[in-house]
Protein backbone atom coordinates (compact mmCIF):
# COMPACT_ATOMS: atom_id res chain seq x y z
CA UNK A 1 0.00 0.00 0.00
CA UNK A 2 1.20 3.56 -0.87
CA UNK A 3 2.32 5.81 1.64
CA UNK A 4 -0.13 8.79 1.70
CA UNK A 5 1.51 12.52 1.99
CA UNK A 6 1.16 14.27 4.79
CA UNK A 7 1.16 17.52 3.23
CA UNK A 8 -0.91 18.62 0.40
CA UNK A 9 0.69 20.91 -1.72
CA UNK A 10 -0.39 24.07 -3.79
CA UNK A 11 -3.73 24.52 -1.22
CA UNK A 12 -4.04 28.12 -0.42
CA UNK A 13 -3.94 28.96 3.48
CA UNK A 14 -7.56 28.85 5.16
CA UNK A 15 -7.60 32.02 7.68
CA UNK A 16 -10.11 32.42 9.98
CA UNK A 17 -12.87 34.75 9.33
CA UNK A 18 -16.18 36.20 11.31
CA UNK A 19 -17.82 38.53 9.37
CA UNK A 20 -17.29 40.55 6.03
CA UNK A 21 -15.94 44.14 6.49
CA UNK A 22 -13.94 46.68 4.58
CA UNK A 23 -12.75 49.94 4.25
CA UNK A 24 -13.72 53.06 2.52
CA UNK A 25 -11.15 55.24 0.45
CA UNK A 26 -11.75 57.79 3.21
CA UNK A 27 -10.66 55.33 5.55
CA UNK A 28 -13.69 54.29 7.19
CA UNK A 29 -14.73 50.67 8.48
CA UNK A 30 -17.75 49.15 8.01
CA UNK A 31 -18.40 45.70 8.79
CA UNK A 32 -21.35 43.63 6.60
CA UNK A 33 -23.99 42.59 8.35
CA UNK A 34 -28.04 42.09 8.12
CA UNK A 35 -31.33 43.76 8.54
CA UNK A 36 -34.58 41.91 8.71
CA UNK A 37 -36.51 44.28 6.71
CA UNK A 38 -40.01 42.31 8.30
CA UNK A 39 -39.30 43.00 12.14
CA UNK A 40 -35.83 45.59 12.01
CA UNK A 41 -33.72 43.78 14.11
CA UNK A 42 -29.75 43.91 12.50
CA UNK A 43 -27.16 41.38 13.11
CA UNK A 44 -23.51 40.50 12.41
CA UNK A 45 -22.49 38.55 11.23
CA UNK A 46 -24.68 38.21 7.61
CA UNK A 47 -27.71 35.83 8.22
CA UNK A 48 -29.65 34.40 5.83
CA UNK A 49 -32.98 34.04 8.49
CA UNK A 50 -33.76 36.75 10.83
CA UNK A 51 -32.81 35.70 14.33
CA UNK A 52 -35.53 37.26 16.06
CA UNK A 53 -38.70 36.40 13.92
CA UNK A 54 -37.67 33.95 11.44
CA UNK A 55 -37.78 36.04 8.43
CA UNK A 56 -36.15 35.24 5.47
CA UNK A 57 -36.70 38.84 4.13
CA UNK A 58 -33.37 40.24 4.87
CA UNK A 59 -30.91 42.97 3.07
CA UNK A 60 -27.45 44.20 3.62
CA UNK A 61 -26.72 46.62 5.82
CA UNK A 62 -23.37 48.89 6.66
CA UNK A 63 -22.59 49.02 10.19
CA UNK A 64 -20.93 51.77 11.13
CA UNK A 65 -18.80 53.23 14.22
CA UNK A 66 -19.13 54.91 16.86
CA UNK A 67 -19.80 52.16 19.14
CA UNK A 68 -20.84 51.80 23.03
CA UNK A 69 -18.27 49.14 24.64
CA UNK A 70 -20.67 47.17 27.06
CA UNK A 71 -18.76 44.61 28.25
CA UNK A 72 -15.03 42.91 28.02
CA UNK A 73 -12.32 40.59 29.62
CA UNK A 74 -8.45 40.75 29.46
CA UNK A 75 -6.70 37.50 28.43
CA UNK A 76 -3.10 36.76 29.24
CA UNK A 77 -2.63 33.84 27.99
CA UNK A 78 -2.88 33.19 24.56
CA UNK A 79 -1.72 30.85 21.79
CA UNK A 80 1.96 31.89 19.84
CA UNK A 81 1.08 34.35 17.82
CA UNK A 82 -0.85 37.15 20.04
CA UNK A 83 0.33 39.38 22.30
CA UNK A 84 -0.67 39.41 25.49
CA UNK A 85 -2.47 41.30 27.64
CA UNK A 86 -5.28 41.03 25.26
CA UNK A 87 -8.26 43.19 25.61
CA UNK A 88 -11.33 41.84 23.80
CA UNK A 89 -15.13 43.09 24.22
CA UNK A 90 -18.37 43.53 22.87
CA UNK A 91 -19.71 46.92 21.46
CA UNK A 92 -23.04 47.61 20.40
CA UNK A 93 -22.96 49.29 16.81
CA UNK A 94 -25.89 51.44 15.28
CA UNK A 95 -27.48 51.49 18.72
CA UNK A 96 -28.07 47.47 19.33
CA UNK A 97 -26.15 45.00 16.81
CA UNK A 98 -23.19 43.62 19.47
CA UNK A 99 -20.17 42.93 17.75
CA UNK A 100 -17.34 41.10 19.49
CA UNK A 101 -13.51 42.41 18.31
CA UNK A 102 -9.97 42.93 20.09
CA UNK A 103 -9.49 46.51 21.77
CA UNK A 104 -6.60 48.49 21.07
CA UNK A 105 -6.27 50.06 24.41
CA UNK A 106 -4.50 49.67 27.93
CA UNK A 107 -6.90 47.40 29.75
CA UNK A 108 -7.05 49.94 33.05
CA UNK A 109 -8.07 52.18 30.21
CA UNK A 110 -11.31 50.24 29.52
CA UNK A 111 -14.39 51.79 31.03
CA UNK A 112 -18.17 49.92 29.92
CA UNK A 113 -20.21 52.81 28.11
CA UNK A 114 -16.99 54.41 26.46
CA UNK A 115 -17.42 55.22 22.95
CA UNK A 116 -15.00 53.15 20.14
CA UNK A 117 -14.30 53.27 17.00
CA UNK A 118 -14.15 50.78 14.44
CA UNK A 119 -10.46 50.31 13.05
CA UNK A 120 -8.32 47.81 11.32
CA UNK A 121 -4.92 46.13 12.24
CA UNK A 122 -2.99 43.33 12.89
CA UNK A 123 -4.54 40.61 15.36
CA UNK A 124 -2.01 38.31 15.13
CA UNK A 125 1.32 37.00 12.98
CA UNK A 126 0.78 33.36 11.78
CA UNK A 127 3.39 30.51 11.91
CA UNK A 128 4.91 32.03 8.84
CA UNK A 129 5.19 35.19 10.08
CA UNK A 130 2.62 37.13 7.96
CA UNK A 131 0.36 39.36 9.57
CA UNK A 132 -2.99 38.51 9.73
CA UNK A 133 -5.76 42.01 9.84
CA UNK A 134 -8.93 42.23 10.71
CA UNK A 135 -11.21 44.64 12.26
CA UNK A 136 -11.00 46.12 16.03
CA UNK A 137 -11.97 48.72 18.37
CA UNK A 138 -10.12 51.33 19.67
CA UNK A 139 -11.43 54.36 21.71
CA UNK A 140 -12.15 56.97 19.95
CA UNK A 141 -9.49 59.69 19.47
CA UNK A 142 -6.88 57.17 19.25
Amino acid sequence: MAERSRSVPNVAKIRPRIGRWDVAENGEVSLVGTRCTSCGESFFPERRVCGRCRSEATEEVRLKGPARLDSYTVVHQLPAGFAAPLAIGYAALGGDVLVLAPIDAAPDLLRVGMPLALRVGVTRIDDDGEPMTSYRFAPTGA
